[in-house]
């Protein structure tokens, strides 16, 4: 079987797709019988570099893809790759194919990863030209592939509801790899007194909630700090931070984007990690977190209470803003933590041996049919 996978949003600074889009490919790389082409725009990052050096064969565009514009031309590229390689599969982890590939190569099994419907269910949080182009170009891509994967229920139900005719495609439920062996979690575990945000910093992660609950916890005896890690999306929540490290000094520190190991690191030394986003489509850093067994604080979203159960610390967020940073500010002095034997199912749960089997069952039988 030869695939084709798009991994451009691994080529620099991951962020969740991107991981994603890392541990699966490393994981299909495990099976002999898989040949794996993946085509990138450039390979700046740690993680590339290292699936360049396990010998994934990666064809290079040659120049950064950061518009909407270019990536159409990215997409011509692709296509000269697919004509010449000639795969059975070719996969788009980035939910979006926008321009009909199919009609071309209709031998190719085509398969996108719907990761969430937030641009158009929450357009709030997105620019007015990305929701456009989302919401033209995901009906279209629906409509020109074979097969899609859902990364949660949660985003299964959302698509089966404003797309009703993608019932029609195979589909597969399936979630995100998240490797223990990246944690040596064993060892290393201490407690160096500060809550820990991991993450896009942007207005639907629930960072302006986070430094109003934090700021109310100083203010009434609270002695841990925070750490904030993640590249700014927004400029006006990157105000709001600098203002709160401004007031607040050596309490609140930015670290900017941080790469996986330093990631690791502060997720092994926190006391707690703080996730109160609006909206997602799934949730890695709470999921590394417990498996640390470190305890996490959420929100209270649909999404979370599927992957993290009762494991998590949820607080209500909702349109009463004041309400939900007093949910928040009152977590911070009382959560839980996990127990071992939760600990150790969900390790199993989101394993890259279970998961990554279960994609190549799926890939296997689409190419059957």
């Amino acid at each position: 079987m030869k695939i084709v996978i798009d991994i451009r949003k691994l080529s620099n600074k991951p962020s969740g797709i991107g991981m994603y889009i890392y541990y699966f490919v490393k994981g299909l790389m495990k099976y002999r019988n898989i040949e794996i082409f993946g085509i990138t725009d450039v390979l700046l990052s740690d993680e590339i570099l290292e699936l360049k050096t396990l010998n994934l064969n990666i064809i290079e565009y040659g120049k950064e893809v950061n518009s909407n514009f270019e990536v159409f031309k990215y997409f011509k590229f692709i296509e000269t790759v697919i004509d010449k390689e000639k795969p059975n599969i070719f996969w788009e982890p980035n939910f979006i194919i926008p321009i009909n590939l199919k009609k071309k190569f209709k031998d190719v099994e085509f398969i996108i990863t719907i990761f969430d419907l937030i641009p158009i269910l929450n357009p709030e949080f997105c620019s007015l030209q990305y929701r456009v182009y989302f919401k033209y170009f995901l009906h279209k891509t629906i409509k020109n592939v074979d097969s899609v994967i859902y990364i949660s229920d949660t985003v299964k139900k959302q698509c089966e509801k404003r797309y009703p005719h993608i019932k029609e495609k195979n589909s597969l439920l399936n979630y995100v790899i998240i490797d223990k062996e990246e944690f040596n979690i064993e060892e290393d575990l201490k407690d160096l007194e500060y809550f820990l945000f991991v993450g896009n910093i942007e207005e639907r992660k629930g960072i302006r909630i986070l430094l109003d609950a934090y700021e109310k916890y100083i203010k009434n005896g609270g002695n841990k700090g925070l750490k904030i890690a993640g590249g700014i999306r927004e400029n006006e929540i990157e105000s709001l931070i600098n203002n709160r490290i401004h007031k607040y000094g050596e309490k609140i520190e930015y670290l900017g984007y941080v790469e996986t190991d330093t990631k690791n690191s502060l997720i092994k030394n926190s006391s707690a990690l703080i996730f109160p986003s609006y909206v997602e489509g799934f949730g890695i850093p709470p999921i590394e977190a417990l498996m640390c067994g470190k305890p996490v604080i959420v929100s209270n979203i649909e999404v979370f209470r599927e992957i993290l159960g009762d494991s998590g610390n949820y607080f209500d967020i909702s349109n009463d803003y004041e309400n939900s940073v007093n949910m928040l500010y009152e977590k911070m002095f009382e959560y839980k933590t996990i127990d071992e034997e939760d600990r150790e199912k969900l390790i199993e749960k989101y394993s890259s041996k279970t998961l990554s089997e279960k994609l190549v069952r799926f890939l296997e039988n689409n190419i059957e049919e």
